[in-house]
């Protein structure tokens, strides 16, 4: 299968866009993205505070879907804005001493209204019909650290196939007792790469896992079998790593998926081939070449 694994994120794929909170109120934005129900939290209440002592707001992070705002990083502070200046929602003076007669923004008055509503805002704003390698790119380049909940958060958003990764990482967690579903579910994503490493290996370039992961997520689709044959890797693995943390647990478990369903499960001899390789890998195309050579190996 050929995969789109080219990144290339040009300055025509996203602008840079400064507007008012007035402004911003006016934009269509996709209400399913901001969930349904608006109400004041204290969370809510913090931010609308913040704005009113003149602490300048965070950036936006939104996808332009031919005129309706899809907000991927920022979510909290459009919530706010829409709850307190549309909705009428109330303050509840979480840090601020902002006075007992002025919780509303019908409360404020026409100075305060105003200072409010002109307060400008950055938006970074991702271009109508970018592939989702480039929206995952720009996503992940904003981000203060590249964590796990990060991750499910494009993904979940970018990707429709994501379900099938949700349901087997709640399997997993089922079986294993584990409680960490977004770890579970970066390393079946990973999981993905060892499975179809046959795509890869031989390549001389270098493109992060992530990337390659993102690619066999635009048109996964996991059935009954792989779907099972992943959860038993994840259950034998398990108490492999219990008993030797210092390893490459993603290349362990791909090389015990292979061995499973070619019938060669061998605990002890999985350990004798993955001791030798305790470095994580970073590009997918070395880890399917390592994963390669000791698939020869054991299979």
């Amino acid at each position: 299968m050929k995969y789109n694994i080219d990144v290339n994120i040009r300055k025509e794929d996203f602008r840079r866009q400064i507007l008012t909170v007035k402004e911003l109120l006016n934009k269509n934005f996709c209400y399913q993205a901001l969930e349904s129900g608006f109400y004041m939290s204290p969370l809510h209440s913090r931010i609308i505070e913040a704005l009113l002592n003149g602490l300048p707001p965070e950036q936006l992070l939104v996808e332009d879907n031919l005129g309706e705002w899809n907000i991927l990083n920022g979510t909290q502070l459009v919530k706010s804005l829409l709850e307190f200046c549309k909705y009428s929602g109330v303050l509840c003076s979480t840090y601020f001493n902002i006075g007992k007669d002025r919780l509303s923004f019908a409360d404020l008055s026409p100075l305060e209204k105003n200072s409010l509503q002109s307060t400008e805002i950055t938006a970074i704003v991702i271009s109508p019909g970018v592939s989702p390698q480039v929206r995952f790119g720009i996503y992940m380049s904003q981000r203060q650290k590249y964590d796990l909940l990060s991750l499910h958060t494009i993904r979940k958003d970018i990707y429709t196939s994501y379900g099938y990764i949700e349901e087997v990482a709640n399997k997993i967690c089922e079986r294993t007792k584990q409680n960490n579903k977004y770890k579970i579910e970066s390393e079946i994503c990973t999981l993905l790469v060892g499975i179809n490493y046959k795509d890869f290996i031989g390549n001389t370039a270098s493109h992060n896992l992530d990337i390659v992961e993102n690619a066999i997520l635009e048109n996964l689709e996991i059935t009954d079998t792989l779907s099972k044959n992943i959860v038993a890797t994840f259950e034998k693995t398990a108490m492999i790593f219990k008993d030797l943390k210092s390893i490459d647990e993603n290349l362990t478990r791909a090389l015990a998926y292979h061995c499973i369903i070619n019938d060669k499960y061998n605990r002890q001899s999985i350990l004798s081939a993955i001791k030798c390789n305790p470095a994580e890998y970073l590009y997918a195309e070395e880890f399917c070449n390592q994963l390669n050579l000791l698939i020869e190996k054991l299979c």
